[in-house]
């Protein structure tokens, strides 16, 4: 696996790319504090550094008064790149502009299921659904 180069970032200027996070997983999280101190993936899209996972980390730190993480590019291809920025357009439009915004978004797991994993779901689906129609 290659190393990726990492930097810092104020967690305040990471935007969300998910309206909601886990109780489930910030609880993980913060029991396995080793967690905290891994390095999140980021991608940029229109001059931003967008959280691609890492959520509930940053919520944690954030929590604990801490202002930077560590960060690196992710500049894996993806398939769903088109899907990723769908997702976090519908994150900000949804209000969710920083991690601190979280604060009245943790849901048990049954409630994450139902809001956001099915929202991303569907957000996969109407661009698989697109590339379907699509002439080749």
């Amino acid at each position: 696996m290659m190393s990726q180069e990492t930097f810092s970032v104020r967690i305040d200027q990471l935007q969300p790319s998910q309206t909601y996070i886990s109780q489930a997983r910030l609880d993980n999280i913060s029991r396995y504090v080793q967690f905290l101190s891994r390095p999140v993936p980021v991608r940029k899209i229109n001059g931003r550094l967008c959280l691609v996972e890492g959520h509930e980390c940053c919520y944690a730190l954030h929590s604990m008064g801490k202002t930077t993480i560590r960060a690196y590019l992710d500049t894996r291809p993806s398939p769903g790149e088109k899907c990723f920025k769908e997702m976090v357009k519908y994150t900000a439009d949804s209000g969710v502009a920083s991690v601190a915004d979280f604060e009245d978004r943790i849901l048990n797991p049954a409630e994450f299921r139902v809001l956001w994993l099915a929202k991303k779901k569907d957000l996969l689906c109407q661009e698989d659904a697109a590339k379907a129609v699509q002439p080749n």
